[in-house]
């Protein structure tokens, strides 16, 4: 009897851990758990790189004919972007946004006598909502995920999670109109 009630033990104790092991496995699951952990990091980029609702100071200079304004904040140097980039994007991914951002006749971000400075300049980026609508395992490395936008519902946010350096990061983000 006492061997019985151990086996069973054992084995509600096995099915319990499998169960956990496949739930926090689950593509969706283990998509809101990545973006959850990089979500403050992203929003930061959003905010400098594409929005420009970062804290602007009262400093502006004038540069070509446009107006950059102080970049006030943890952020003091173009190395500093990059970082914070390659926290969240893969390193081709930061390197793009960066690049996007800085070079040109007139680009959005510049660093000046060791201060950054941003144009008011407004693209509204991709922000979206967790918990995401949908998540595919494509392999071990990579992740295809929806999620609703949080500027407009009808548009669903792509994002495609690979891991980089065995950490989870941004490769792709666009935006499509929901079907």
């Amino acid at each position: 009897m006492k061997k019985r009630l151990l086996f069973i033990a054992i084995s509600v104790a096995v099915i319990l851990f499998c169960t956990f092991l496949w739930y926090i496995n689950m593509p969706e699951n283990k998509a809101n758990r990545i973006l959850k952990s990089m979500m403050q990091d992203y929003e930061k980029t959003v905010s400098i790189f594409y929005t420009g609702f970062v804290d602007l100071g009262e400093d502006a200079i004038t540069i070509g004919g446009s107006e950059y304004y102080l970049i006030e904040g943890e952020y003091k140097t173009l190395d500093d972007l990059e970082e914070l980039l390659t926290k969240v994007y893969t390193s081709d991914t930061a390197n793009r946004i960066l690049l996007q951002s800085t070079d040109g006749n007139e680009p959005i971000i510049i660093e000046q006598e060791g201060r950054l400075y941003r144009k008011d300049a407004y693209d509204s980026g991709f922000s979206f909502e967790i918990p995401v609508e949908s998540a595919i395992k494509m392999n071990n490395d990579e992740l295809k995920i929806e999620a609703v936008s949080a500027t407009n519902e009808d548009f669903v946010i792509c994002i495609i999670l690979e891991k980089e350096n065995r950490q989870w990061k941004i490769r792709e983000i666009t935006e499509r109109e929901r079907e």
